[in-house]
């Protein structure tokens, strides 16, 4: 489904359960609700472009063929839960706006093998890669602050380049 440049808010569950195979959201940034595309079984793709504000917590979450997801647009977080059990996740792009990865975000993302994490990224919260199975290394970025409890548990994680002033 491709959105029109007019639109500038989507709603709470608006799509949820839906038999949404791709999401390209345009240029102009939009408020997203939570869960507003979870549990789409059939979308593989997505590109949205998110306002400042925005949470959309469980935006994606239970999307569980999600392959790939770009996120553009300046948010400074996500909601929790953003891409929880995405099963068939393996490449997201998010834009370097994003100070906070709120809990459960990567959640039982199983096949997420690498992640590029923005640049001005100040705190990885609690269980955020939780059950990523799939994750094998990490680079954290100089800007990191905050490694909350149990961010990695569970994760393939065998390689992470901390900064020193984590």
């Amino acid at each position: 489904v491709d959105f029109p440049d007019t639109l500038t808010s989507i709603e709470y569950y608006a799509f949820y359960d839906s038999a949404l195979n791709s999401v390209v959201l345009s240029d102009s940034a939009v408020s997203v609700g939570d869960q507003a595309f979870a549990s789409c079984y059939n979308l593989k793709t997505a590109t949205i472009t998110l306002s400042e504000d925005c949470q959309g917590s469980g935006l994606f979450s239970s999307c569980t063929n999600l392959e790939t997801v770009t996120i553009k647009g300046n948010p400074k977080n996500f909601g929790y839960s953003t891409f929880s059990s995405c099963w068939n996740l393996t490449s997201v792009t998010l834009p370097d706006s994003i100070e906070i990865i709120y809990p459960f975000t990567f959640k039982s993302c199983e096949s997420l093998e690498s992640i590029t994490l923005p640049s001005g990224l100040k705190e990885i919260s609690y269980n955020c890669f939780e059950e990523c199975t799939g994750l094998k290394s990490i680079e954290l970025p100089d800007t990191l602050e905050v490694i909350g409890g149990n961010a990695f548990t569970g994760s393939g994680l065998i390689s992470v380049t901390i900064p020193a002033n984590v």
